[in-house]
């Protein structure tokens, strides 16, 4: 009996951990400046781009923080700010702001993704 319930909780660690492995490409703008965005696509288990988040990496917190209501007002419960960095989830989303754009990048692979970011560098 010790064996079996042993045996159970290996296999539901096993399963858990590995059901949340998501794959992710950060993709950086190949330039500089005061404000320097990044997209984080995340890969389903194709390798193709499933979710998309685009970060604002700024040089302080206090210019994030400046920036982030106008972030707020437009995307809604979308935005979020971590310390230096203002974060915009759901970008795939048709129905959103950046949506209209990125839907459409949703089934493609990395190299096809970087393609259409253009000036982008992804790992």
């Amino acid at each position: 009996m010790k064996k079996y319930l042993f045996f159970l909780m290996f296999l539901i660690v096993f399963v858990t951990g590995c059901g949340n492995n998501k794959k992710q490409i950060i993709c950086k703008i190949n330039g500089e400046g005061s404000i320097l965005p990044e997209i984080v696509a995340t890969l389903d288990s194709n390798n193709t781009i499933s979710e998309i988040e685009i970060h604002m990496v700024y040089e302080s917190e206090e210019k994030a923080q400046n920036d982030f209501n106008s972030f707020k007002s437009i995307h809604g419960d979308n935005a979020s700010i971590n310390k230096n960095v203002i974060i915009v989830k759901n970008v795939q989303d048709a129905n959103t702001l950046f949506g209209k754009q990125y839907s459409k990048t949703v089934g493609y692979t990395k190299d096809e993704f970087q393609s259409f970011l253009g000036n982008y560098t992804c790992e």
